[in-house]
């Protein structure tokens, strides 16, 4: 499954992390970079890093321990 991301904001919002958007990343924007995995038989998993974009890169909002079950 691919991985996406989306602006956070009050809804999820622009830019869309995807191959037609073309709304540049500016220095302060915060997103939600999101990653799934899964199979259809099975199930999915879904994980979201928050970031902000800063002037050097991005910033990780949510570091938090893995927890396995």
């Amino acid at each position: 499954m691919p991985a996406h991301g989306h602006g956070i904001g009050v809804t999820n919002e622009r830019p869309w992390l995807r191959a037609d958007e073309h709304m540049p990343l500016r220095e302060n924007m915060t997103i939600a970079l999101e990653t799934m995995a899964g199979r259809a038989d099975i199930g999915a998993a879904g994980f979201e890093q928050d970031v902000i974009v800063t002037a050097d890169g991005c910033e990780i909002l949510n570091r938090c321990p893995a927890i396995w079950w």
